[in-house]
């Protein structure tokens, strides 16, 4: 154990004398084991090696600020080889994570998600003997480990160009980026990595993909223990910022919005941002019916020109279930404050509203493609393509909540729009169940890339949609569209493949009372 202790802790030293940190590479590479790795989490030895990372790492921001203060007119000699020091810490850094990296994953077999990412790094495995294989147990540990070591990389090269980036350049954020993403695919129950993707598009002035990534890391599984209150902030500034955007005629975003992909369907955006900020605190204000008709009809518009792809729409979505699911966790927070109870009505209206607009739309379109079968019947148009993602997330959304929607039938705050919601719910499975045919039925066998994006998330945890994710009539998690040895169907047939499904969770909504008011044709 000794031997374990001193590998690992003498990274501890290393971090305080940068130049030796090829002889801790080399006494790495010598073979990481099981001992090694056990002492390391028994003992928080990674914590404890970030924190004082994060120590160096501040001294030198903080150094940075001084001479940004000063405006650079003074030592500016000194504050080129402070940044030389800062580049050179952050370059050090980054390789003992990276070779951390290689180390798990050349020395413990049967743990495929750490391999697949080391592939994707193209790090060779070293040439240590066998390979050991993961104690029972241990492999959950490991992935933590990895996640923990990918969103370290991705803080790491954030900094650098938070510090490093002169004003008035554009920052260069996809190696960032990247290391929060590939940090979501080995562990998405974590709530950290959408945080930190937070923080990003906020330096971009992207108040919409910030209040998105906030409530994804306040609904996961293991949520970041800042997301509420960071989510509260976000909201305060998009307040402070309608005013402006209302004065420019919805133009712009924010001054620094400078990214094509902010700009599309901005108005949809900051319509949809102003409701969100406005709703978070229970609060009717003048004109709210009208302001939700507006924002549907002016993302119903960006639908049908193509303004915005399903990316966007499926962020919308996401952050509407996650803004009821909220106000949900707030209620039995406190049950004594009403304004979170209007909270949750108010989301859950604006749930159903959206989705009625998105199932009208979606039969608008569908309409000419009822009498098509085959490869045709497969090439739908693009609107189509939009909505069929994004309304899978709906569909589970729909069988969690339809004893409750069943219930508000009788309610008459809900009363109308919950009809709306049924009838044209019933009226789009109906043209669907008579346009597709049982020798087109696609089944997919993985999870599709919106199965994947929520997998982690707390929205959908529940045994009515667990077939999403599971492979039929089994407990096993669905592999990856990505996984190694997945054979892909082609964009058309996973098209098919959702309006099956869709279909399917038809069935399962069919026993509640509520669609029995409206016909539904299924096949018996």
């Amino acid at each position: 154990m000794e031997v374990s202790a001193s590998k690992y802790l003498m990274a501890v030293s290393i971090l305080t004398r940068p130049s030796n940190a090829q002889t801790f590479e080399k006494s790495l590479n010598t073979g990481l084991k099981q001992e090694d790795f056990d002492f390391a989490l028994s003992h928080g030895v990674e914590d404890r090696l970030w924190e004082l990372h994060l120590k160096i790492n501040n001294h030198f921001r903080n150094q940075l600020k001084n001479f940004r203060d000063l405006k650079g007119k003074k030592k500016p000699v000194e504050q080129r080889k402070t940044a030389k020091l800062y580049l050179d810490f952050i370059k050090t850094s980054q390789r003992f994570y990276r070779g951390y990296i290689q180390s798990l994953a050349s020395q413990f077999d049967g743990v495929p998600e750490i391999e697949s990412i080391a592939n994707r790094f193209h790090l060779e495995a070293s040439s240590i003997g066998s390979q050991l294989q993961a104690k029972p147990g241990a492999r959950e540990a490991l992935l933590q480990s990895f996640h923990k070591t990918l969103v370290r990389l991705g803080d790491l090269s954030r900094y650098r160009e938070t510090e490093l980036v002169k004003k008035g350049k554009e920052y260069n954020w996809g190696p960032a980026i990247g290391y929060y993403d590939l940090a979501i695919t080995v562990w998405p129950e974590s709530g950290m990595p959408y945080n930190q993707l937070a923080i990003i598009a906020n330096m971009d002035d992207d108040h919409f993909s910030a209040l998105y990534y906030l409530y994804r890391a306040l609904c996961a599984q293991e949520p970041n223990p800042t997301a509420r209150p960071n989510i509260e902030m976000e909201l305060k500034k998009i307040q402070a910022l309608e005013e402006d955007w209302h004065n420019s005629n919805w133009s712009s975003l924010a001054p620094a919005a400078n990214h094509k992909d902010q700009k599309l369907g901005l108005a949809s955006k900051l319509r949809f941002l102003v409701l969100h900020a406005r709703l978070y605190n229970g609060c009717s204000f003048p004109d709210h019916e009208k302001w939700e008709n507006d924002m549907l009809s002016c993302i119903a518009a960006d639908l049908k020109t193509g303004t915005f792809g399903s990316n966007v729409l499926t962020k919308m979505i996401l952050v509407n279930i996650a803004a009821e699911f909220a106000a949900g966790e707030r209620i039995q927070d406190a049950l004594d404050l009403p304004e979170h109870f209007y909270a949750f009505y108010y989301s859950q209206r604006l749930n159903i509203k959206t989705l009625t607009v998105l199932l009208r739309l979606l039969q608008a379109n569908y309409q000419n493609l009822g009498d098509q079968t085959g490869s045709s019947f497969a090439e739908m148009n693009p609107i189509v393509q939009c909505i069929l993602p994004a309304l899978r997330h709906y569909s589970s959304w729909m069988l969690i909540r339809a004893k409750l929607l069943s219930a508000q039938l009788e309610e008459e705050f809900f009363k109308v729009e919950v009809q709306e919601l049924w009838r044209a719910y019933a009226s789009i499975l109906t043209l669907l169940n008579n346009a597709s045919h049982k020798d087109s039925i696609i089944m997919v066998h993985y999870l599709l890339e919106e199965d994947e994006e929520v997998a982690g998330s707390k929205l959908f945890d529940d045994d009515l949609v667990k077939h999403r994710f599971n492979l039929q009539g089994s407990l096993v998690r669905k592999p990856k569209w990505h996984n190694q040895g997945v054979e892909r169907h082609h964009p058309n047939l996973e098209m098919l493949g959702r309006v099956h499904a869709f279909i399917q969770d038809g069935h399962t909504l069919a026993k509640y009372e509520a669609s029995k008011h409206y016909k539904v044709l299924f096949p018996l």
